[in-house]
């Protein structure tokens, strides 16, 4: 004898198949505050390197300084940006907001005060 499963059931699970196995998770949550950090870092290593007249360990130390002005662990921050790394969405979504965050740390050098 065959026990026969409901149509609404096989319904269900069929939707559940379908769109459960579909979803992209949503993206790990990170600050404001990392975003324009990690962007103000870019900046600087930009300028910095572009000048080609900074040698490293003067770059290290203006990056040590950045961290101490801020009243922020470089530890800490490294750290964070690790496990944003981790989740490639998150990835993703946080490297795009340092970017439009990165435009707009230029676009404020170029225009005339």
């Amino acid at each position: 004898m065959h026990k026969r499963i409901s149509v609404p059931i096989l319904f269900l699970l069929f939707l559940f198949i379908v769109f459960g196995g579909c979803s992209t998770p949503a993206p790990k949550k990170f600050s404001s505050e990392t975003v324009h950090v990690y962007a103000e870092l870019l900046a600087m290593h930009e300028k910095e390197k572009i000048s080609g007249s900074t040698p490293d360990s003067t770059y290290r130390r203006d990056v040590r300084e950045f961290f101490s002005v801020r009243k922020i662990n470089e530890k800490d921050f490294q750290k964070q940006v690790a496990e944003i790394s981790h989740d490639d969405l998150t990835w993703r979504d946080f490297l795009s907001k340092s970017m439009a965050v990165l435009d707009s740390i230029k676009a404020a050098r170029t225009v005339p005060h």
